[in-house]
């Protein structure tokens, strides 16, 4: 009775602990390049994923902006602050 007990609360707590609720994503929108920069020395792409027609732009060129001033690093979190939307990524 114990183990039976023990097993429908683990169960129970299983189900519920993965609960996604809270976050909303936006899955209409538009994926693409944006922006290509060439440099004397390289070549930039700025590729959307899923994002909004409105905010496509202003994100891209303040990507742009932070990759200019070389302060973009490899595999780091970043929330790039745009006139409609916040956008989080990863570089």
């Amino acid at each position: 009775m114990k183990q039976l007990f023990f097993s429908i609360t683990l169960l129970t707590q299983l189900s519920f602990a993965q609960d996604k609720s809270n976050i909303k994503t936006y899955s209409f929108g538009q994926n693409g390049m944006e922006l290509i920069a060439k440099s004397s020395r390289d070549v930039v792409i700025i590729s959307t994923f899923n994002a909004k027609m409105s905010i496509r732009e202003d994100i891209a060129k303040k990507v742009y902006s932070l990759y200019s001033e070389n302060k973009l690093e490899n595999n780091k979190k970043y929330t790039i602050f745009g006139e409609e939307a916040n956008v989080t990524g990863v570089v």
